[in-house]
């Protein structure tokens, strides 16, 4: 007869398959099923929430196409990896192998979106298990994890940073360790590389767990040596996938936004902000916010903010003083590096809503060291789940003789309080995926970039980073064209910038190459190259927003349609120009002034009599130009604003 399993092993056993279940059935009610269609790509193109998430598939895009080799990441037809695509280095080399019997259409962001909330799922209920032997309340505490705001925020926005079982999985080996005694468990190194394969930010996330268990464990026995060989061995783990991947083969950016921007606010455990306006409370307001902070989002939810308190009281009262101070010292290293991935999460821009409370200064080489995680509010996400710990914790010790249901009612409450809570959000995820998004159009569908993309192999962008890169570089990965558009997270800044240089030379003194198309978002870089290119290429501006070379060659006529017009006969709009003085093209000081660009392609703005826009028209009443390529053109109108993003039409005196 089988041997019957044991009683701890059977229990273990239950617990992973009661989580994977939870996990797998907030997925479903939260996010329908319709992302694990792996030939729906419709609501990528949506850019959910924002277009991160199409970077992320233009990335996995290039590298379907790109010729394996090693590092096993890199895709020599965009000129970096999918580390800096954010594509799930792991997912996307993994189905690279399979490329050839994969349909033409395919995305894994929804099958990689529900294995985290399965491993979520089990990673919470194996930690909980730690603090509660009673079965429901592990349960309703992994309802509550696998609901994390953080959790939720993330998932398909960015779908890599949706690993959080990364996080767990690391917990649940330090508190493992303090009750079984200190064993050098192979788990962190596995973490590490997994954390390295999927997203880089994960990776000092396990290394400060793994360190407060090292130091703890070495300050104890006073043994430091094996200690550190193992947090050295762990270094070389992240090096070694590093470099397998290809992290190491794309060089750093000069990033405009560093350190100190995507920070997390002081009031981002109870502020219900997020990028892309969702509405994640049903009683907080949402307060205002400065800078990236909504990045930084941590929100805690209704049900961990109303327990915590109590819960905090409940700590006091039963440890008294000198065991909570017992408790601490116990935990020192976990609580120092707490407090130092607050602080970095904080960062030196410390924010209260849209009230700069103090901006501190670094050495040039450190703020440069810190940019390398720039968007550091997701560095609290460890101390986060400290959070929803220590509050699942005291609600498990609340265990009267005759009432041991208790910890698992209270549990259960909160866990309900916390889903009343942001109901309005988990409504609009879910009617998102319900609508199945399969009609989106992106922008780059005129006849100009079909033309384009027919006739020729290649994209090269003319500047260092182009306005809203992601859609180019799609529209080159969509029709299987290579590119060296800065659309990734991380380029080599001063390689970009000498190579445009030699690109712009040979384009000016009209050497195209015949196969490549060559594109900018300055109007200025484009102006000055259509001037020249007489008989070389067309000069072309498509969507408004991006400005084509287009080389002629035999066979090939390009034609301009209702978005896109050929030099010299461009539209005209107001100038988007901004600084101090300027918003968009209107005066901060009067906006019945506004500005455009005054060049060969504009009318003579000192004989403009009218400027009609959507039908309706306003006369000019004076005309200054700077002599700067712009004029200053006074309208009769309170708000000038009313003619951003119209083409308009002037009418000069004298002229019927």
């Amino acid at each position: 007869m089988p041997q019957k399993l044991p009683a701890a092993r059977r229990k273990t056993l239950l617990y992973l398959f009661s989580g994977a279940l939870i996990g797998a059935l907030v997925f479903f009610a939260v996010h329908t099923g319709a992302a694990l269609d792996v030939t729906n790509d419709g609501w990528i193109l949506t850019g959910y929430v924002e277009k991160d998430v199409l970077q992320h598939y233009t990335g996995w895009l290039f590298y379907r196409e790109s010729p394996l080799g090693f590092p096993l990441g890199v895709a020599a037809n965009m000129g970096s990896t999918v580390s800096y695509s954010d594509s799930i280095p792991l997912a996307a080399i993994l189905f690279r192998l399979f490329a050839a019997w994969l349909p033409e259409t395919f995305q894994y962001f929804g099958l990689w979106t529900l294995l985290c909330y399965i491993l979520q799922g089990i990673s919470a209920a194996l930690l909980l298990s730690l603090f509660s032997e009673s079965f429901p309340a592990v349960l309703g505490g992994t309802v509550l994890f696998c609901t994390s705001p953080i959790l939720l925020e993330r998932s398909f926005r960015h779908t890599a940073l949706a690993s959080h079982f990364l996080i767990l999985f690391a917990l649940y080996l330090y508190f493992s360790n303090r009750r079984q005694g200190f064993r050098f468990r192979a788990g962190y190194l596995v973490l590490l590389g997994l954390a390295t394969a999927i997203h880089p930010y994960f990776v000092p996330m396990v290394f400060a767990i793994l360190f407060a268990d090292l130091a703890e464990q070495a300050v104890r026995t006073r043994r430091f040596a094996r200690p550190l060989g193992f947090l050295a061995a762990g270094f070389a783990v992240v090096l070694g996938v590093g470099y397998a991947i290809g992290m190491f083969s794309a060089g750093s950016a000069d990033l405009a936004t560093g350190y100190g921007h995507f920070c997390m606010n002081l009031n981002s455990l109870f502020d219900p902000v997020s990028t892309g306006g969702i509405v994640w409370s049903n009683v907080l307001k949402q307060r205002p916010q400065a800078l990236g902070s909504a990045d930084g989002f941590n929100y805690l939810g209704l049900g961990v903010l109303a327990a915590a308190p109590p819960c905090g009281i409940i700590f006091l009262m039963k440890k008294r003083w000198r065991g909570a101070l017992e408790t601490l010292r116990r935990h020192w290293a976990l609580a120092l590096v707490s407090l130092c991935l607050t602080l970095f999460a904080v960062s030196t821009t410390i924010l209260y809503g849209n009230l700069v409370v103090v901006r501190l200064t670094l050495p040039a080489a450190l703020e440069t060291l810190c940019s390398t995680f720039r968007s550091s509010g997701r560095m609290f996400y460890p101390v986060y789940y400290l959070i929803f710990l220590f509050v699942f914790s005291m609600l498990a010790q609340c265990r009267p003789a005759k009432a041991h249901w208790l910890p698992a009612a209270l549990v259960t409450a909160v866990a309900v309080v916390q889903l009343w809570d942001m109901a309005p959000a988990l409504a609009a995820k879910s009617s998102f995926f319900a609508e199945h998004r399969q009609d989106f159009t992106y922008p780059l569908q005129s006849a100009v970039w079909e033309e384009a993309g027919s006739h020729y192999t290649r994209v090269c962008s003319l500047d260092v980073s182009l306005y809203q890169a992601v859609y180019p570089a799609y529209f080159a990965a969509s029709h299987e064209m290579s590119t060296d558009d800065a659309f990734t997270a991380r380029y080599d800044t001063a390689q970009r910038q000498t190579a445009n240089k030699e690109t712009l030379a040979r384009l000016e003194s009209g050497n195209y190459d015949p196969d490549t198309l060559y594109i900018t978002s300055d109007y200025d870089t484009f102006l000055a190259l259509a001037c020249t290119a007489g008989d070389a290429a067309y000069a072309v501006e498509a969507d408004r927003f991006w400005y084509l070379l287009i080389p002629k060659k035999q066979g090939v006529t390009i034609s301009a349609d209702a978005t896109s017009a050929l030099y010299p006969a461009l539209p005209l709009y107001l100038a988007d120009y901004s600084d101090d003085d300027w918003t968009h093209g209107v005066s901060n000081a009067n906006p019945s002034v506004a500005i455009f660009r005054e060049d060969e392609t504009t009318p003579r703005w000192a004989d403009a009599e009218s400027i009609t826009a959507d039908g309706k028209e306003y006369t000019v009443l004076a005309a200054k130009s700077r002599g700067d390529g712009y004029c200053e053109v006074t309208l009769d109108t309170p708000d000038a604003g009313v003619l951003r993003d119209t083409v308009l039409a002037v009418q000069l005196r004298g002229e019927a």
